[in-house]
């Protein structure tokens, strides 16, 4: 039984947004990140007994409330929350009037889905400073690398895109990361202003059951 499942999904951008992350009634955390800064793939580890007492709390606060009446802006993404083995609760734009309870599980959604970064088991990283991608946890995977593009974008101060420049990465077609596995970047190319704030995005795909799942991990965008 889980006691919290939140899921953030957008389809329109490419690739695909998929994020989840769940909690047992143990304290245990797992999901999944298709689309994030520093590292995707899959994530398990565990929160503090005192946290998980303070989210069993408000998870009954909401099942005793009314279901909330969100209604999803056009183009937004699309957020989730199961409490318990109930069913899934759009919670994407959600009104004034809905109880308190909806609003903090969303907060607290969002805040576990990043703080699950810390806890890879199966994952791909992006080391920015050394220019490499490497895998984090314990487990390998399955990339497919066939299409796989690197690229920076150059923000300058002001938060104007100063230019961007793409490239292949050149490794082959599937390959198999195991525990200590990294591979380089190409350098940076030509073409971005020398006081431009440089943001690292790799597109690539890992292999989940045989097939292809897009994913994208990036650098912070600059402040």
């Amino acid at each position: 039984m889980t006691l919290l499942r939140y899921v953030r999904a957008d389809g329109r951008r490419v690739p695909a947004e998929y994020e989840t992350v769940e909690v047992d009634p143990d304290g245990r955390l797992a999901g999944w990140r298709s689309v994030a800064v520093g590292a995707v793939g899959s994530f398990e580890g565990a929160i503090a007994d005192d946290e998980v007492d303070d989210l069993r709390a408000l998870v009954e606060r909401a099942q005793a409330a009314p279901a909330p009446g969100a209604i999803r802006r056009p183009g937004a993404a699309s957020e989730t929350l199961e409490l318990g083995d109930g069913s899934a609760v759009e919670v994407a734009g959600l009104d004034p009037a809905d109880d308190p309870a909806w609003s903090e599980l969303v907060a607290r959604g969002r805040d576990l889905l990043e703080r699950q970064g810390a806890f890879p088991v199966a994952a791909i990283g992006l080391d920015a400073e050394r220019g490499r991608l490497e895998l984090l946890g314990t487990h390998r995977l399955e990339l497919d690398l066939s299409d796989a593009v690197v690229t920076r974008y150059g923000w300058m101060p002001d938060g104007a895109l100063a230019g961007e420049a793409s490239a292949p990465l050149d490794a082959g077609g599937r390959v198999r990361a195991e525990p200590g596995w990294s591979l380089e970047l190409p350098p940076a190319g030509e073409g971005l202003p020398s006081d431009a704030a440089v943001q690292t995005v790799v597109r690539f795909a890992i292999v989940a059951a045989g097939t292809s799942v897009a994913v994208e991990v990036a650098t912070e965008p600059p402040d």
